[in-house]
């Protein structure tokens, strides 16, 4: 019973801390009722969302959109237990708030080092290419003849009777016009090759949207003519030729690096002209672009089409109160605690004394 007893004060103080953690975190953050009223003159009735929010030194910043487009950053704050707002009118603090919104959003390594990145993971691509195909080149006449054309493929072909003019009896045209994609591809990889390590080199020197489209796009060509070779070229289909050692895992990877790198980008070539058009629409909703006191007594009904949560609290960590009213929770939460801890003290000695009588 001792044991039962000495249990009784840390699980009492292990629920007052629990107990008193969501309302002290409900006694700092806004609630969604304060930014809907802030909101209203931007938004009207319509539904908005919520895209991003951020806290910092008791200042939440929050990014609105409707119908998927970005509208305006919103400012709250709290001062005393009532709660200010203001829609982010300023350019420069528009500007600022887009960079952090960007840098929330966009790879943290930056753009140089996912054309690295990307750079890294083609390195070798091609080796072992050329061994790999050695014998099927052998056995489809290409060895040492030229197949730049229908014709010239088909006498590459009849020039291995043992093998390949055997097989072109058996298939048709058909199979000439195989052989002649499987040529075109074979000198297409290394020639692709070259070319994505020639853009690669650009787009380290000097990651312009330009060099990252160009990147993109030959990575992008040789990409379909590996796919091709290692998946769709009917040798390897019927088990004529091996199958070539092109990882298409690694391509597949290195196209997704510079995809981030283009998206970064645009994002950052794009910054000011977003700012300032999140801190126009700000203008027209408040010219003045003035602080507004958000008391609960002001605060609208929701719409009822609204999707936004305005009624809800905005963090998902934050219970929603009415303003003012913050102050008061917390210690009334530890009085609550407290009597908790007191009552369960008490249950445990008068179980303690029983026992005790009893023996």
């Amino acid at each position: 019973m001792k044991n039962v007893f000495a249990s009784c004060v840390p699980i009492a103080f292990a629920l007052l801390a629990l107990a008193s953690f969501p309302y002290a975190e409900a006694a700092d953050a806004p609630d969604g009722g304060s930014l809907s009223l802030l909101l209203s003159p931007l938004v009207g009735a319509k539904p908005y969302a919520v895209d991003w929010e951020s806290s910092d030194s008791g200042n939440y910043h929050y990014l609105i959109s409707q119908g998927g487009t970005p509208l305006a950053f919103a400012k709250l704050w709290k001062e005393n237990g009532d709660t200010y707002g203001y829609l982010v009118s300023d350019e420069k603090e528009a500007l600022a708030l887009v960079q952090k919104y960007d840098s929330s959003k966009a790879p943290a390594s930056g753009i140089p080092a996912l054309v690295s990145s990307a750079t890294s993971r083609m390195q070798g691509f091609t080796d072992g290419f050329d061994e790999s195909q050695a014998e099927c080149r052998r056995l489809m006449g290409l060895a040492n003849r030229t197949c730049d054309s229908f014709d010239s493929c088909q006498k590459a072909c009849y020039a291995v009777t043992s093998f390949c003019q055997e097989i072109a009896a058996q298939f048709g045209k058909p199979f000439i016009y195989d052989l002649w994609q499987y040529e075109n591809d074979t000198k297409s990889v290394h020639s692709l090759y070259s070319q994505s390590l020639a853009s690669a080199q650009a787009a380290g020197q000097n990651p312009s949207a330009e060099n990252l489209i160009r990147y993109a796009q030959s990575l992008e060509n040789l990409d379909m003519v590996s796919t091709r070779m290692v998946k769709d070229s009917i040798f390897v289909t019927e088990r004529y030729c091996g199958t070539p050692p092109l990882s298409l895992g690694k391509i597949r990877d290195a196209r997704l690096d510079i995809a981030k790198a283009r998206q970064a980008f645009e994002l950052q070539s794009s910054v000011k002209e977003r700012a300032a058009q999140l801190a126009s629409n700000a203008k027209k909703a408040y010219p003045a672009g003035e602080k507004i006191s958000l008391a609960p007594n002001a605060l609208p009904s929701q719409p009822k089409n609204s999707n936004a949560t305005a009624s809800q609290p905005i963090s998902q960590n934050a219970l929603s109160l009415p303003d003012g009213l913050g102050k008061y929770v917390l210690p009334l939460a530890i009085a609550l605690g407290g009597a908790f801890a007191l009552m369960l003290a008490a249950a445990g000695a008068i179980a303690y004394l029983a026992l005790k009588k009893k023996h």
